[in-house]
């Protein structure tokens, strides 16, 4: 992956280069800080199926994200787990192939 000033970095050169051949440049900027939380877990695992992943790292995936908790911590207290219903895991390296194969 890319770190967001490699990112910045490219964006800038490619506008550079295309603003000194004369050509108009346009840009689009989404927001997807939230994205990864809105993936719903039925879908995703569909689009697996659908795309024959092995049936065995879908499995794998099933009971990692299927028996995920968490808990809030605040003021050094700690709420009891709960379960996690949706959204892949962030800065986990299998999180951004399934975010893409969800968008897709």
């Amino acid at each position: 992956g890319f770190s967001t000033s490699m990112c910045s970095f490219l964006v800038s050169e490619t506008i550079q280069y295309y603003k000194s051949h004369g050509s108009d440049v346009y840009m689009l900027s989404l927001d997807a800080s939230k994205a990864f939380d809105r993936v719903k877990y039925t879908k995703l695992f569909k689009l697996l199926i659908e795309r024959s992943v092995c049936p065995l790292v879908i499995r794998f995936l099933l009971n990692v994200y299927i028996f995920s908790s968490a808990t809030v911590k605040w003021n050094n207290c700690e709420s009891e787990p709960f379960s996690i219903s949706n959204g892949v895991k962030q800065g986990v390296i299998i999180s951004a192939p399934l975010f893409a194969i969800y968008i897709d």
